[in-house]
Order: C-alpha cells, then structure tokens, then sequence
C-alpha cells in the first residue's frame, strides 16, 4: 500500500468518524433541548399555579366581601327587583328605550352602593385569566358560579355602562361568556352520566329478543 492509499483510507476513517460524531452530537443536542423544555414546561406550571392562587386569594378577599355586602344593602333597597330577563344577551346589548322607570332607579341605587370598584376588580381578573399567566382550571373551579352570578344580577348595570361607553368591560363579558358555556356543558355531562347509569340499572332484558327462525 502507498502512501497515498494508506492517507485516503485515513481520510475515510476519520470522516466516518465525524459523521458518527456529528449524529450523536446532534441527538444530545436534541435530548438537551428536550429536557430543557421539559424544564422550563414544569417552571411554567409551576409559576401558573402559584399565580392561580395568589388571584384566588385576591377573590376571597377583595371581591367576595364587597359583593356580600353590596348584595345586603341592594336587597334591602330593592324589595322587588323589575324583571329584565327579556332584555338579556349574549353582546350585553341594550338601548335606553329598553330601561323603564325601575331599571333606571335601581341602577342609581347600584352605583351609590358602589358597583363600580366591584366590577372594576372582576374586570381586572377576568384580564388577568385572559392573558394566561394563571391555571384557569384551577380558579375556575372554585370561583365561577359565583363570577357568573354576579354577572347575571348584574347584567342590566354592566350593559348601561357598555352603552354609555363609560367601561366596555370586555374581558368580564368575554370571561363570563366562556365560563356559562362551561357551566352548561358540565351540567349536560352530568345529566349524560346519570343517564347512563340509570341505563345500565335496567340490565338487558328490556331488549327485543333475537328471532329463532322457523
């Protein structure tokens, strides 16, 4: 063998070699990045639910207090609230000549009983869930019944106030949106499950039995 075959065979060798290199520096690349994800996955989920309960908190203390004891004096206000289930929405759209005479005094009564920090608070979770920083599953949970409710009492301010361009309220109305859906959805699976367990009490001997022939 000369020296310029023996030099070839060398070169090959070393670029099958470095082709081998090349892959398995490539795979570890690969592997490095995935459990750098992984890494910065369980960070985030982390973070989220440190967050979801630093506005959990801030629910229970800020908002439900103030929305207890805007409720007891409306009530006491307001012995018979007008009906304006007619009136209601999906777009919380509604023109001045849909208020009457009694939506247009409760509505006063409301805002001297300061609604307006109260949905200025929802307003701002609602903004905070909407920008994801938090584990919507996790305040959903505890809270929405109780956002949606207010939501709904209170559909008729929240409107007026939409109308009068004086707060669109859009991730309220949007958050509120999501969330009755969810509730209604949760209600029909529920409904499903107990359907199909009062089926499977019945057994099968309900069934039409399968034909013998002649």
């Amino acid at each position: 063998m000369n020296w310029w075959d023996a030099t070839k065979e060398i070169l090959d060798a070393l670029y099958k070699l470095s082709g081998i290199v090349l892959v398995l520096g490539v795979f570890l690349g690969l592997v490095q990045l995935r459990m750098l994800k992984k890494d910065i996955d369980d960070r985030n989920q982390r973070s989220a639910a440190e967050k979801s309960m630093e506005y959990l908190a801030y629910f229970e203390k800020e908002i439900i207090p103030l929305t207890s004891e805007f409720f007891q004096k409306v009530s006491k206000e307001i012995e018979n609230p007008a009906d304006f289930k007619h009136l209601v929405n999906a777009n919380f759209h509604i023109s001045e000549d849909d208020l009457t005479k009694e939506l247009y005094a409760e509505l006063i009564v409301k805002q001297r009983f300061e609604i307006l920090p109260i949905l200025n608070r929802l307003e701002f979770f609602s903004a905070v869930i909407d920008c994801r920083i938090t584990n919507e599953e996790l305040l959903y949970v505890p809270l929405s019944r109780v956002f949606c409710n207010f939501v709904e009492r209170e559909y008729i301010f929240i409107s007026f106030l939409r109308l009068k361009g004086r707060g669109p309220f859009k991730n309220l109305v949007s958050l509120y949106i999501k969330w009755s859906k969810r509730i209604e959805v949760d209600k029909l699976n529920l409904q499903k499950l107990e359907t199909e367990h009062k089926i499977k009490q019945y057994g099968n001997d309900y069934k039409s039995s399968p034909p013998i022939g002649l």
